[in-house]
């Protein structure tokens, strides 16, 4: 009981802590930067959206979530750690039921 009430004052059971935010991040990254260059393409970004929607929505909303233009928030044609939060924090604040 005691380290449940530790975890919960550090924040480690809030899925909006930065701390589980970037958790999910560098899993994300280490699974599907294939090429390992700190970003991810259009092609990996598409993957990880995919099985992201998939593990978290019904799958007539799955396609709904997010296109590479909408994550790639500066049009640079990659992804990178930061717009990745971004995207993972405005969908655990929008869909908190999931998490």
């Amino acid at each position: 009981m005691k380290k449940r009430q530790e975890k919960k004052e550090k924040g480690e059971d809030d899925p909006l802590s930065k701390a589980n935010l970037w958790i999910e991040v560098e899993e994300a990254f280490k699974k599907y930067d294939l090429d390992s260059d700190g970003r991810l393409s259009c092609e990996e970004a598409q993957a990880y959206i995919k099985d992201w929607a998939a593990k978290r929505m019904d799958p007539n909303e799955a396609e709904e979530v997010a296109t590479f233009d909408d994550i790639d928030t500066n049009g640079d044609g990659y992804i990178s750690k930061d717009e990745l939060y971004a995207f993972i924090k405005d969908q655990r604040s929008l869909h908190s039921e999931l998490f």
